[in-house]
Protein backbone atom coordinates (compact mmCIF):
# COMPACT_ATOMS: atom_id res chain seq x y z
CA UNK A 1 0.00 0.00 0.00
CA UNK A 2 3.00 2.32 0.12
CA UNK A 3 4.39 4.53 2.83
CA UNK A 4 1.90 6.20 5.15
CA UNK A 5 2.26 9.09 7.59
CA UNK A 6 0.41 10.01 10.77
CA UNK A 7 -1.05 13.53 10.56
CA UNK A 8 -2.13 15.60 13.56
CA UNK A 9 -4.63 18.39 12.85
CA UNK A 10 -3.64 21.72 14.38
CA UNK A 11 -6.24 23.05 16.79
CA UNK A 12 -8.25 19.83 16.99
CA UNK A 13 -5.45 17.52 18.19
CA UNK A 14 -6.94 14.51 16.43
CA UNK A 15 -4.70 12.25 14.34
CA UNK A 16 -5.20 10.25 11.17
CA UNK A 17 -3.05 8.24 8.75
CA UNK A 18 -2.69 9.20 5.10
CA UNK A 19 -0.66 7.89 2.18
CA UNK A 20 2.48 9.98 1.89
CA UNK A 21 1.57 11.16 -1.62
CA UNK A 22 -1.59 12.82 -0.20
CA UNK A 23 0.40 14.97 2.22
CA UNK A 24 2.12 18.18 1.15
CA UNK A 25 4.82 19.66 3.34
CA UNK A 26 4.99 23.42 3.82
CA UNK A 27 8.22 25.02 2.64
CA UNK A 28 9.67 27.24 5.40
CA UNK A 29 10.28 30.87 4.53
CA UNK A 30 13.92 31.98 4.90
CA UNK A 31 14.20 33.96 8.16
CA UNK A 32 15.99 36.74 6.28
CA UNK A 33 12.79 37.33 4.26
CA UNK A 34 10.70 38.06 7.37
CA UNK A 35 12.73 40.09 9.89
CA UNK A 36 11.16 41.38 13.12
CA UNK A 37 8.44 43.92 12.29
CA UNK A 38 7.60 42.32 8.94
CA UNK A 39 3.99 41.57 8.01
CA UNK A 40 3.29 37.90 7.38
CA UNK A 41 0.72 35.17 7.92
CA UNK A 42 0.87 32.40 10.52
CA UNK A 43 -1.15 29.33 11.44
CA UNK A 44 -3.03 29.83 14.69
CA UNK A 45 -2.57 26.84 17.00
CA UNK A 46 -6.18 26.82 18.20
CA UNK A 47 -7.90 26.28 14.83
CA UNK A 48 -5.19 25.62 12.22
CA UNK A 49 -6.17 28.59 10.02
CA UNK A 50 -3.93 31.24 8.46
CA UNK A 51 -4.15 34.76 9.94
CA UNK A 52 -2.34 38.02 9.29
CA UNK A 53 0.40 38.67 11.81
CA UNK A 54 3.51 40.70 12.58
CA UNK A 55 6.84 39.01 13.28
CA UNK A 56 7.95 40.02 16.79
CA UNK A 57 11.20 38.06 16.97
CA UNK A 58 13.04 34.99 15.73
CA UNK A 59 13.31 32.08 18.17
CA UNK A 60 15.24 28.81 18.21
CA UNK A 61 12.18 26.88 17.05
CA UNK A 62 10.53 29.41 14.76
CA UNK A 63 8.99 32.84 15.31
CA UNK A 64 7.14 34.80 17.94
CA UNK A 65 4.21 36.53 16.23
CA UNK A 66 1.29 38.83 17.10
CA UNK A 67 -1.96 38.34 15.21
CA UNK A 68 -3.03 41.74 13.91
CA UNK A 69 -6.78 41.13 13.94
CA UNK A 70 -7.08 39.85 17.51
CA UNK A 71 -3.90 41.07 19.23
CA UNK A 72 -2.86 37.77 20.83
CA UNK A 73 0.74 36.54 20.68
CA UNK A 74 2.25 33.06 20.38
CA UNK A 75 5.27 31.17 19.10
CA UNK A 76 4.94 29.19 15.86
CA UNK A 77 7.25 26.83 13.99
CA UNK A 78 9.32 27.77 10.94
CA UNK A 79 6.95 26.04 8.52
CA UNK A 80 3.86 27.67 10.06
CA UNK A 81 4.70 31.14 8.74
CA UNK A 82 4.39 32.38 5.17
CA UNK A 83 4.77 35.66 3.34
CA UNK A 84 1.68 37.83 3.30
CA UNK A 85 -0.04 37.70 -0.06
CA UNK A 86 -0.94 40.96 -1.86
CA UNK A 87 -4.53 42.05 -1.38
CA UNK A 88 -5.37 41.65 -5.06
CA UNK A 89 -4.10 38.04 -5.03
CA UNK A 90 -5.73 37.05 -1.76
CA UNK A 91 -9.22 38.49 -1.33
CA UNK A 92 -10.22 38.67 2.30
CA UNK A 93 -12.44 35.85 3.44
CA UNK A 94 -15.72 36.89 4.93
CA UNK A 95 -16.06 35.04 8.22
CA UNK A 96 -19.54 34.51 9.57
CA UNK A 97 -19.86 36.07 13.01
CA UNK A 98 -22.14 35.73 16.01
CA UNK A 99 -23.07 38.88 17.94
CA UNK A 100 -23.21 38.15 21.68
CA UNK A 101 -25.61 39.95 24.09
CA UNK A 102 -22.62 42.01 25.21
CA UNK A 103 -21.98 43.21 21.65
CA UNK A 104 -18.90 41.08 20.97
CA UNK A 105 -18.33 39.69 17.44
CA UNK A 106 -17.33 36.04 17.65
CA UNK A 107 -16.53 33.88 14.58
CA UNK A 108 -19.25 31.31 14.10
CA UNK A 109 -16.81 28.42 13.88
CA UNK A 110 -15.77 29.09 17.51
CA UNK A 111 -19.26 28.27 18.80
CA UNK A 112 -19.14 25.04 20.80
CA UNK A 113 -20.97 22.03 19.42
CA UNK A 114 -22.37 18.96 21.21
CA UNK A 115 -19.95 16.82 19.20
CA UNK A 116 -16.87 18.78 20.38
CA UNK A 117 -14.41 17.03 22.65
CA UNK A 118 -13.39 18.60 25.95
CA UNK A 119 -10.10 19.66 24.37
CA UNK A 120 -11.92 21.36 21.50
CA UNK A 121 -14.32 23.14 23.87
CA UNK A 122 -11.42 24.36 26.01
CA UNK A 123 -9.56 25.56 22.91
CA UNK A 124 -12.58 27.50 21.65
CA UNK A 125 -13.19 29.10 25.05
CA UNK A 126 -9.59 30.36 25.22
CA UNK A 127 -9.86 31.83 21.74
CA UNK A 128 -13.21 33.50 22.48
CA UNK A 129 -11.76 34.96 25.69
CA UNK A 130 -8.84 36.49 23.77
CA UNK A 131 -11.18 37.94 21.14
CA UNK A 132 -13.46 39.49 23.78
CA UNK A 133 -10.49 41.06 25.58
CA UNK A 134 -9.28 42.67 22.35
CA UNK A 135 -12.73 43.94 21.38
CA UNK A 136 -13.32 45.26 24.90
CA UNK A 137 -10.17 47.35 24.58
CA UNK A 138 -11.30 48.64 21.17
CA UNK A 139 -14.74 49.58 22.54
CA UNK A 140 -13.15 51.43 25.48
CA UNK A 141 -10.90 53.41 23.10
CA UNK A 142 -13.86 54.22 20.85
CA UNK A 143 -15.94 55.40 23.82
CA UNK A 144 -13.11 57.63 25.07
CA UNK A 145 -12.70 59.12 21.57
CA UNK A 146 -16.43 59.85 21.29
CA UNK A 147 -16.44 61.51 24.73
CA UNK A 148 -13.49 63.70 23.76
CA UNK A 149 -15.19 64.78 20.51
CA UNK A 150 -18.45 65.54 22.35
CA UNK A 151 -16.59 67.71 24.88
CA UNK A 152 -14.75 69.60 22.13
CA UNK A 153 -18.04 70.25 20.34
CA UNK A 154 -19.68 71.48 23.56
CA UNK A 155 -16.71 73.70 24.42
CA UNK A 156 -16.68 75.24 20.92
CA UNK A 157 -20.41 75.94 21.13
CA UNK A 158 -19.98 77.62 24.53
CA UNK A 159 -17.17 79.84 23.22
CA UNK A 160 -19.23 80.89 20.20
CA UNK A 161 -22.14 81.76 22.49
CA UNK A 162 -19.95 83.98 24.68
CA UNK A 163 -18.55 85.73 21.61
CA UNK A 164 -21.97 86.59 20.20
CA UNK A 165 -22.31 90.39 19.71
CA UNK A 166 -18.59 91.03 20.20
CA UNK A 167 -17.23 93.44 17.58
CA UNK A 168 -14.15 91.71 16.30
CA UNK A 169 -11.79 92.90 13.61
CA UNK A 170 -11.92 96.59 14.62
CA UNK A 171 -9.07 98.40 16.28
CA UNK A 172 -9.41 100.29 19.53
CA UNK A 173 -10.51 103.86 18.83
CA UNK A 174 -12.18 106.77 20.57
CA UNK A 175 -15.95 106.63 20.62
CA UNK A 176 -15.93 110.26 19.41
CA UNK A 177 -13.41 109.94 16.56
CA UNK A 178 -14.83 110.69 13.13
CA UNK A 179 -18.43 110.75 14.36
CA UNK A 180 -20.83 113.49 15.26
CA UNK A 181 -22.03 112.55 18.67
CA UNK A 182 -24.82 114.07 20.70
CA UNK A 183 -24.05 113.52 24.33
CA UNK A 184 -26.49 113.09 27.14
CA UNK A 185 -25.13 114.52 30.41
CA UNK A 186 -26.46 114.96 33.88
CA UNK A 187 -26.23 118.47 35.33
CA UNK A 188 -26.56 118.88 39.06
CA UNK A 189 -28.09 122.18 40.14
CA UNK A 190 -26.85 123.08 43.60
CA UNK A 191 -28.48 125.52 45.91
CA UNK A 192 -26.45 128.56 46.84
CA UNK A 193 -27.34 127.96 50.42
CA UNK A 194 -25.26 125.64 52.59
CA UNK A 195 -26.68 122.15 52.57
CA UNK A 196 -26.33 119.49 55.19
CA UNK A 197 -24.91 116.08 54.61
CA UNK A 198 -28.38 114.53 54.56
CA UNK A 199 -29.83 117.09 52.13
CA UNK A 200 -30.86 115.72 48.74
CA UNK A 201 -30.24 117.61 45.54
CA UNK A 202 -32.25 116.30 42.59
CA UNK A 203 -30.57 115.81 39.24
CA UNK A 204 -32.12 116.72 35.94
CA UNK A 205 -31.17 115.24 32.60
CA UNK A 206 -30.69 117.49 29.56
CA UNK A 207 -29.90 116.62 25.98
CA UNK A 208 -27.32 119.16 24.81
CA UNK A 209 -24.95 119.51 21.93
CA UNK A 210 -21.31 118.87 22.80
CA UNK A 211 -20.32 122.26 21.31
CA UNK A 212 -22.42 124.10 23.94
CA UNK A 213 -20.38 122.67 26.82
CA UNK A 214 -17.54 125.05 27.78
CA UNK A 215 -14.56 124.55 30.03
CA UNK A 216 -15.47 127.59 32.28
Amino acid sequence: QGERVLVEFIGWKNQQEYPVHQVQLLAPVPPSAIPPGAAAQAIYSEDGKWYDCVIDEHTAGGYKVTYTEYGNTEEVKFDQVRLKKPKNDAPKRRVKEIITPGGYRIPQYLATKPTDTEAQKSSKKRRVKAIKAQQQLEMAEKDADERAKAWQKFNKRAINKRMAGYMSGRGHESMFSGHEVKTTVSISVLSSQRTTVNSFVPRRKHDVDEELITDD
